[in-house]
């Protein structure tokens, strides 16, 4: 079934491509690879997002923000903060999310490509019963290649460090002790942007983390307004770590 999700999604992207293209996608983010990204955007910006997330037995809906500040014309820091509520086979519960704070540096630039290394770490101020309370960190590049005509192939790869909770039992206290172990795993993320008109394009991307056997697709619009940028996209699970379903919506709003 993923497989055939997967499928039609490509075909729709496709088609969609097939359509004539404007110059404009300055501005436009990414859906899953959002702070994966090689831009340093030049100014202070805002997001308000719900994301929905259904699983085989589960789902989970995520309120959130997020928003970046440029620092100068080669740093940025952005922030991503979030409310879940989960629920699977009559089990539910709700709470923050870890704050995940990245900070990216742009290595190089000219007329067709950008270059950032982007760094990651989570504070773990969220509820364990939703996945929150871990200290993770991770560090990746980044990169834009513009094709021309507007159209830009995106491309990020890096490494997550994930603490886990391992629990052991000493037999010679007869006690169940816990320590902290952390593993590793690699983030490969490509897409592509392309613009429909002059204020809306279409976002493609696939993502995988090898650890958590992450794999998804996925396809989104962003539609200039005159208040912000309108966003909303789906992605379709294609490996078991990811969710079989996800539905993006949010607004982003420049705020200088």
């Amino acid at each position: 079934m993923k497989k055939i999700t997967a499928f039609i999604a490509s075909g729709l992207l496709l088609t969609t491509m097939s359509l004539t293209a404007q110059d404009d996608t300055n501005g436009v983010r990414l859906f899953q690879s959002f702070n994966y990204d090689a831009p340093i955007n030049g100014a202070t910006f805002g997001e308000g997002f719900f994301t929905y997330n259904s699983f085989n037995g589960a789902s989970s809906m995520i309120f959130g923000a997020q928003g970046g500040l440029p620092l100068n014309e080669q740093m940025q820091i952005n922030v991503n903060l979030g409310f879940q509520r989960f629920s699977a086979n009559g089990f539910s519960s709700s709470g923050l999310q870890d704050v995940h704070v990245y900070g990216r540096y742009k290595v190089m630039e000219n007329d067709q490509m950008q270059f950032s290394a982007v760094a990651q770490i989570s504070l773990p101020v969220g509820k364990e019963e939703i996945g929150g309370g871990k200290l993770n960190f991770g560090g990746f590049g980044a990169v834009r290649y513009d094709m021309g005509n507007g159209i830009i192939i995106t491309g990020n790869a890096g490494l997550l460090f994930m603490e886990t909770t391992v629990y052991n039992f000493n037999s010679t206290t007869f006690q169940v002790e816990e320590s902290t172990e952390y593993s590793s795993a690699l983030r490969l993320g490509g897409g592509g942007i392309y613009p429909l008109n002059d204020d809306t394009s279409i976002v493609g991307e696939l993502v995988i983390i090898t650890e958590t056997n992450y794999t998804a697709l996925s396809v989104g619009a962003d539609k200039q307004l005159a208040a912000g940028r309108a966003r909303a996209g789906i992605a379709l699970g294609l490996d078991d770590g990811a969710p079989d379903l996800q539905v993006m919506v949010s607004f982003l709003k420049d705020l200088n």
